[in-house]
């Protein structure tokens, strides 16, 4: 037998999408920016007897989210800044009560997966180019558009990017890009939304519901655009973070 022109067959890493608690925990470590979930907490005044409240604190990571145990249908009870991130982790499969975890999980794919990635709160924050976010300074620190596209494909997809994949996304990019940046802008920055006004001494009354309403629209309009990029290419240069996060790659991993 003549080993040289033996073929072998060698099986490679199975791929496997990500944990809902990774998924969560990537998007916020790629863009650079903050959870700011708030406070896992409705007694935020400790009105309730201590064997009743529970305060499990401010999540930075995902595994530390939980249910917020408002079934009732009472807005004022809700968490507008936290439950965002928890409608995505139980999207993927993820348990929202910490005594009952799940070793093995539902992995079969929905059609609600896709959409909260392309369409909910957290994928917005994830490709909005705000003043917190990495990727508004790659764009202002970048010299060539070439290497742009290459640091965005590093960046989120842990690759560098195919030869066509490079003509696309610089042929996008390129109209502009030397105006890119307005020089004259400032760093924008948005008032501290109120997160203390409502709590279980007082959630009964209408003026509860109003105000967690308002803080649900507001937390749904996501964070405020970047004065100092070109307003025309900083939306495209969001399609093309929106173009990677919802690529199939971005979710499996080897």
């Amino acid at each position: 037998e003549n080993l040289v022109e033996t073929t072998y067959d060698f099986s490679s890493p199975v791929l496997r999408r990500m944990e809902a608690e990774q998924i969560v925990d990537s998007l916020f470590l790629i863009c650079g920016k903050p959870l700011d979930a708030g406070r896992m907490c409705i007694d935020i005044d400790g009105s309730r007897d201590y064997h009743s409240s529970l305060d499990l604190g401010t999540p930075r990571r995902a595994w530390e989210f939980t249910s917020p145990s408002n079934e009732r249908d009472r807005p004022s009870l809700a968490l507008p800044f936290g439950q965002p991130f928890i409608t995505l982790l139980k999207t993927f499969g993820w348990r929202d009560t910490r005594q009952s975890p799940l070793t093995v999980r539902e992995y079969a794919a929905t059609a609600l997966q896709p959409a909260i990635l392309a369409n909910g709160v957290i994928g917005k924050r994830f490709t909005r180019l705000s003043d917190d976010s990495d990727f508004t300074a790659l764009a202002l620190e970048t010299e060539s558009v070439n290497e742009l596209v290459r640091q965005t494909f590093l960046k989120t997809l842990t690759r560098e990017p195919t030869e066509s994949e490079l003509k696309m996304f610089v042929e996008l990019l390129q109209p502009g890009y030397t105006e890119r940046v307005n020089k004259d802008a400032k760093i924008v920055s948005r008032e501290p939304l109120p997160r203390n006004l409502v709590g279980w001494s007082n959630h009964l009354s209408p003026e509860a519901n109003e105000i967690k309403v308002s803080l649900e629209a507001a937390v749904k309009e996501g964070d405020l655009s970047t004065q100092r990029l070109n307003e025309d290419w900083r939306n495209r240069y969001e399609d093309m973070l929106w173009t990677l996060l919802n690529s199939p790659e971005f979710l499996f991993v080897p």
